[in-house]
């Protein structure tokens, strides 16, 4: 199954693109497929980030609730 892909331009500074021509170098690896990789974490990083600022404070109550709790059964 073929996926659509859609062409982009953009500019690099000379330091990452020698290092993306480095890695696009090697055998099976294309730069497509690199940057591919690198947008899908970054957004994945950016998700995750997004989705535990959303629970983070839910999280931290119930991690001081059970702090307490904690704390309450030692004494």
């Amino acid at each position: 199954m073929q996926t659509r892909k859609t062409r982009h331009q953009f500019y690099l500074p000379d330091h990452l693109s020698a290092r993306l021509n480095a890695m696009a170098a090697e055998p099976g690896a294309s730069k497509t497929t690199i940057l591919s990789a690198a947008l899908g974490a970054w957004f994945q990083r950016a998700d995750d980030e997004q989705t535990g600022a959303q629970f983070g404070k839910a999280l931290s109550r119930q991690v001081r609730a059970v702090e307490r709790l904690e704390q309450g059964s030692i004494t």
